[in-house]
């Protein structure tokens, strides 16, 4: 499971990919998109 939370809303989302190479992949492009913005 991969879940995100939000310090500002206080609230949790979560994923439940089938694969741990998906979940891999999902917390690189969070990552790469978050630096991104910054």
């Amino acid at each position: 499971m991969f879940s995100l939370q939000f310090d500002r809303y206080e609230s949790t989302i979560g994923f439940k990919l089938s694969t741990y190479r998906a979940a891999k992949c999902l917390w690189k492009i969070a990552v790469e998109h978050h630096a991104f913005f910054r």
